[in-house]
């Protein structure tokens, strides 16, 4: 299990970085303290590591939402038809 970062902060801090910039610029740029900053200095890796595992993550959530709302559209249309035919058939039937 990965640690839970800001996406935007982090990219934006990491960019930084990449274009060295000063801590206090950082600190601008980024929102993040100047704790976190150095944290990000020490060791990026880390973080574009957690970057990664949060996008996947977040995308087999999403994957996951969009198969359960295609599967209940899906459903619902089944439902609605099945229960007209019953209503035709069985309205003959008396």
């Amino acid at each position: 299990m990965g640690m839970k970062v800001d996406t935007a902060k982090t990219r934006r801090a990491l960019y930084g970085i990449t274009m060295g910039m000063t801590n206090q610029e950082l600190i601008e740029y980024s929102g993040y303290s100047i704790y976190t900053i150095r944290s990000i200095r020490k060791d990026p890796e880390k973080y574009k590591k957690a970057l990664q595992e949060q996008a996947k993550k977040e995308d087999e959530q999403r994957r996951k939402r969009e198969y359960v709302s295609t599967f209940k559209e899906e459903f619902a249309l089944e439902w609605k038809e099945t229960t007209n035919w019953i209503k035709k058939y069985a309205g003959w039937k008396k």
